[in-house]
C-alpha cells in the first residue's frame, strides 16, 4: 500500500511539473512572428489561428498588436462581410478606431469572434459559437445564486400562471426553481448542448419535465409570444444586442428581469429595481422592465 501511495505521489509531481512547462511554454515565450503581407490581413489555416469576421456591411477599422512587445500595433482594415485569420500561438489586442474610444478587446487563439453592431454605430466583438456567424456567445455559464433566484421570483410575482423564458438557461436552475415554487412554466434556452442535458436531467429529477422545457438553439430563434417574463443574466453588450429582439418579439405588459446588468436603452420601462444582498464584491441588483 505504502508503495502505492509513492507511485501516486511521483505520478502526481511529474504532473504538475508538465502541466507548469506546457505553461511556460504557452503563456511565457514569445509568440511566432506574424507574417509579412502587403494585404491588410491574410487568412490562416494554422492550428490555434484566430478568427475574426465582419458580419457589418462597411469595413472595420481597428489597431491589431500580437501581446508580444518586439511587436508594434499596426492599423488594419477588415472588409465587409470578410472572415480573416491571424496566425500564431498567442492572443491578440484588438483596439477599436477611432482610437479616442479606448475600447479593447483581447482575443484568444483557436477561438471565432465576429464584429457586431449593436445599435446606432455601436459596435462590439462577440465571441461565436461552434464557428458559426450567426450565433454568438452572449455570457459563460455562471448559474444564478440560489437566494436571488428566490429573490427574482419574489420581485417578478411569479404564479402558477406565468409563462417564464430563461434566455442563456445554462443547467435550468431558475426555470426549474420557479416550476417548484410556483407552478410556472417555463422555456429555457441556451446554445451548448451540454448545459442543456444537464438541464432536462435535473428538471426530470425534480419531477417538473411537464412544465419546462429547455430547446438547445441561438436565442436570437426563440419564440417569445407567450412570455410574461423574461430572465436575463447576461453581459451589458448582450443585453445591447438583445434589445431590439424582445422589443420585435415580446407582447405588451410582458416583464423582464436582468440580474446584476441593467438594459440599457429600456430606461423608461424600468418599473423597479432591487438591490441583492449577498457576498457579493460589488452591488447586484435585478432590474424589472415592463414591455
Amino acid at each position: 500500500m505504502r508503495t502505492r501511495k509513492k507511485q501516486r505521489e511521483a505520478a502526481l509531481v511529474a504532473a504538475v511539473l508538465v502541466c507548469g512547462g506546457l505553461f511556460f511554454l504557452n503563456i511565457l515565450l514569445p509568440p511566432d512572428p506574424v507574417p509579412d503581407t502587403a494585404e491588410d490581413i491574410k487568412l490562416s489555416g494554422l492550428v490555434g489561428s484566430i478568427t475574426l469576421f465582419n458580419t457589418l456591411n462597411r469595413p472595420f477599422s481597428f489597431v491589431y498588436k500580437p501581446l508580444n512587445e518586439d511587436v508594434k500595433p499596426e492599423k488594419r482594415i477588415l472588409g465587409a462581410g470578410v472572415r480573416a485569420g491571424f496566425s500564431g500561438n498567442h492572443h491578440v489586442e484588438i483596439t477599436f478606431l477611432p482610437e479616442s474610444g479606448h475600447l479593447s478587446y483581447w482575443l484568444f487563439p483557436g477561438e471565432r469572434y465576429s464584429v457586431r453592431d449593436i445599435g446606432e454605430d455601436d459596435v462590439r466583438i462577440f465571441k461565436m459559437v461552434h464557428g458559426d456567424a450567426s450565433a454568438v456567445n452572449l455570457a459563460p455559464h455562471v448559474p444564478t445564486p440560489d437566494f436571488v433566484i428566490e429573490r427574482m421570483l419574489e420581485v417578478t410575482g411569479v404564479h402558477s400562471e406565468s409563462v417564464v423564458y430563461d434566455l442563456g438557461c445554462g443547467d435550468g436552475c431558475v426555470l426549474i426553481r420557479a416550476a417548484e415554487k410556483c407552478g410556472a412554466r417555463g422555456v429555457g434556452v441556451d446554445i451548448d448542448p451540454d448545459l442543456i442535458k444537464q438541464a432536462r436531467k435535473a428538471a426530470a429529477a425534480a419531477g417538473v419535465s411537464s412544465r419546462v422545457r429547455f430547446l438547445n438553439q441561438d436565442i436570437f430563434d426563440t419564440d417569445l409570444s407567450d412570455a410574461t417574463l423574461v430572465y436575463l443574466y447576461l453581459f451589458p453588450d448582450s443585453l445591447n444586442l438583445l434589445r431590439p429582439y424582445l422589443e420585435d418579439n415580446l407582447k405588451k405588459g410582458a416583464m423582464v428581469a436582468c440580474f446584476s446588468f441593467a438594459l440599457s436603452g429600456w430606461e423608461e420601462k424600468l418599473v423597479a429595481q432591487h438591490e441583492i444582498e449577498g457576498d457579493f464584491i460589488i452591488p447586484k441588483i435585478i432590474y424589472l422592465y415592463r414591455r
